[in-house]
């Protein structure tokens, strides 16, 4: 979780684990460059299909973004309460939090650093002062004749970048990834007028996930407590007990965190543990980088969810359910992004073949 560059694995791990679950590639019909359109018909698509297999996670993707999603219904779920998690009205200053009244998605990782560059060079080309911004470079891009350069070794990790930046990300998306000054500074949000304190607007496409919907989606399980019984994990790998640390691949490890306790610097691409995911399909939850929430604050710090691959500590303090940072606005933490499927595109979606995956557990 520290906001200082980060020094990665060589190419070789780089490879390993990119993409590392089994979703089969959707295919996706857009038109004028503008990617959107395909995100919006292909979750039309999935939202329609959802009432089957209801018990199983709805996955879908990649979309033209290269976004992966999942599904994170049982709208009017249960939320966790104080009394079962001790630590969270200190925490938070609430006493329950993750009921969700409708169904939305969420993406299946973190943006990826290569995604994050694709961002950053389009908004340098709208705001050239931005060049070598940290906050939007984060501790991965830098700057190479006079524009943002990529370490290819590098693509696969987790993004990280200041929350301003993390809105005009879902801003560019919201627009159709059009670029102009407009596109970056308003729709999800309005950072134009409201910069670090902007709020989610009304018919926003792409958000940042509030505190609700990241504890539903990453600790909620509407089977916890038997087939049709909801209740929560107090980590997200569906289970109660501390994540197990290690290296991708090493038999039962579910997290990089603490690996860097051992050999600092060591991080490694998001998606390198499928097998440990939430009840949601989601993964990472447990490692990466902690991540960005939208909740509205009264400073200038803002609000992130998650352990980072850093140390085990930081595992145990902050991967909770009942645990909460605050952090501020312009150090770079890892984007997870959240969605809702356009109405009435299912039709589309069928007529186009477009393909939905479902991951059985």
């Amino acid at each position: 979780m520290n906001s200082q560059a980060r020094v990665r694995q060589g190419p070789d791990v780089a490879r390993t684990a990119c993409c590392a679950w089994s979703v089969r590639a959707m295919t996706v019909v857009h038109s004028s460059g503008v990617r959107g359109v395909g995100i919006g018909l292909g979750l039309g698509l999935a939202f329609a299909l959802s009432a089957v297999a209801a018990a199983q996670p709805v996955i879908i993707g990649p979309d033209a973004n290269g976004i992966t999603w999942c599904e994170v219904g049982n709208p009017g779920n249960v939320p966790a309460r104080a009394e079962d998690y001790f630590l969270l009205e200190d925490s938070t200053g609430r006493r329950e939090v993750g009921r969700v009244d409708r169904t939305f998605w969420m993406s299946r990782t973190e943006l990826t650093v290569a995604q994050q560059f694709e961002f950053a060079r389009a908004y340098t080309r709208v705001f050239p002062s931005s060049l070598g911004d940290e906050a939007l470079g984060g501790g991965s891009l830098g700057v190479d004749n006079g524009e943002w350069g990529l370490v290819t070794a590098l693509a696969p990790f987790a993004s990280n970048m200041g929350f301003v930046y993390a809105m005009r990300y879902c801003n560019w998306l919201h627009n159709g990834r059009v670029e102009s000054a407009e596109a970056f500074e308003t729709g999800a949000y309005n950072v134009a007028e409201f910069g670090i304190h902007a709020t989610r607007e009304p018919g926003a496409q792409f958000w940042l996930p509030s505190l609700d919907e990241w504890v539903k989606a990453m600790h909620y399980d509407p089977n916890r407590g038997g087939d049709g019984v909801g209740g929560y994990w107090l980590f997200p790998t569906m289970s109660d007990d501390l994540p197990v640390g290690g290296r991708p691949g090493t038999p039962g490890a579910q997290t990089g965190a603490g690996v860097w306790d051992r050999e600092p610097g060591t991080e490694f691409p998001v998606g390198s543990y499928p097998d440990t995911m939430s009840a949601y399909g989601l993964l990472d939850g447990a490692g990466a980088n902690a991540e960005w929430l939208d909740d509205p604050t009264s400073s200038q710090s803002r609000l992130v969810k998650g352990a980072g691959d850093q140390s085990r500590e930081g595992l145990v303090l902050f991967g909770r359910l009942d645990t909460l940072a605050s952090i501020l606005g312009n150090a770079p933490f890892g984007v997870r992004i959240a969605t809702v499927p356009t109405p009435g595109l299912a039709s589309v979606l069928l007529a186009l073949g477009v393909l939905a995956t479902r991951r059985h557990r």
